[in-house]
């Protein structure tokens, strides 16, 4: 089973589209916990704009910054800020891994399953592996995990992950954004920056309209949803 940052209008808006075969009761659904700070210093970006008053702007520059991790996130399935998620189902996933298409992975927190009313039971680690890669990853039990019976039909497994990029560190951390997203992050904050009395509400919520030819360029190596 997969499950898709993206929709049937090519991006993702807060929903989950799962690929594979249908289950009993309602899909797996994934929900965003929290989201850490921004993979590039805001000075860095403060100084890339040539903002004249840092200390005025600075609040509006990192808002622009996260519209841009968001914009990127949409197209590419890269997860740019360090972000908890978590995923609720309705029965134990079979016949295979259940493959996330969001990376990088930063870490696995817990998987649990509801026993009885609220007793949540965690999932020894012993019992599951995970395979990474750049932008994706996939959970599947060892082939003697004994499936439990789960309380009721209804969100009775849950499991809570990590992903997305380091926040800003001098010492680069366990996962730095690689050269060509932190150009793309520059480039389409500036974008915002520099035309925002003039951005409309679409443009402002989807990333559309003319954003520099250079930015777009460098997003297209990094698309994976068109």
């Amino acid at each position: 089973m997969s499950l898709a940052f993206h929709d049937g209008d090519n991006f993702i808006r807060n929903a989950v589209t799962v690929l594979g075969p249908r289950t009993i009761g309602r899909g797996p659904r994934i929900r965003k916990i929290s989201t850490g700070q921004l993979p590039v210093d805001i000075e860095e970006i403060l100084e890339d704009l040539r903002v004249d008053d840092p200390d005025d702007e600075r609040e509006t520059v990192d808002r622009m910054a996260r519209a841009a991790c968001a914009f990127i996130e949409k197209r590419t399935g890269y997860s740019m800020l360090p972000t908890v998620f978590e995923l609720t189902g309705s029965q134990w996933w079979s016949g295979g891994p259940l493959e996330i298409l969001m990376g990088p992975l930063r870490e696995i927190d817990a998987i649990e399953y509801l026993r009885a009313r609220d007793d949540w039971v965690a999932v020894p680690d012993a019992e599951f592996w995970t395979s990474t890669g750049a932008r994706d990853f996939a959970v599947r039990f060892l082939d003697t995990f004994d499936r439990p019976t789960l309380w009721q039909r209804e969100d009775c497994v849950r499991m809570r992950f990590q992903t997305g990029f380091d926040a800003f560190d001098e010492s680069g951390g366990d996962h730095p954004i690689e050269d060509g997203l932190r150009t793309i992050l520059l480039m389409i904050t500036g974008h915002y920056y520099q035309h925002r009395e003039m951005l409309g509400v679409a443009d402002a919520k989807y990333g559309l309209g003319a954003v520099e030819l250079g930015a777009t360029s460098l997003l297209g190596a990094y698309r994976q949803f068109w």
